[in-house]
């Protein structure tokens, strides 16, 4: 099954998504922050199927820590979670072309849903 790696600084929400990728049968790494994540990212060498990422985190952004592994993972899909609104992440520049935006909060089935797509999963 697919590699996902899950960078979030709330343990809560890394709990319920770490429970739900888990049961849906995916292979998750996670980190705290986006200077874990380099780590991570650097470590595996690419060999990831799928990103997700909080926006917002103390340190690097998610967008921040993308762009310093840009070439560890060129090709990866890429999942952005917000709390924040489309007009306030426009504003901060977070809004990525390649990525999906995800608005916190979301339903789970949304979520999976989006994580199939993006990994060109069909059910």
């Amino acid at each position: 099954m697919a590699t996902i790696l899950l960078v979030e600084d709330d343990e809560l929400v890394t709990a319920l998504i770490e429970k739900v990728l888990r049961r849906a049968g995916y292979d998750l790494l996670t980190a705290t922050n986006g200077m874990f994540a380099i780590e991570i990212c650097r470590e595996l060498d690419g060999a990831l199927d799928l990103i997700v990422t909080d926006v917002v985190m103390p340190g690097l952004s998610g967008p921040e820590w993308i762009e310093e592994v840009e070439s560890l993972i060129e090709g990866v899909p890429i999942i952005y979670m917000s709390g924040y609104t489309r007009d306030a992440r426009s504003r901060q520049g977070l809004l990525v072309e390649h990525a999906k935006v995800l608005q916190k909060p979301f339903e789970i089935h949304e979520f999976l849903s989006i994580v199939e797509e993006r990994l060109g999963v069909r059910r």
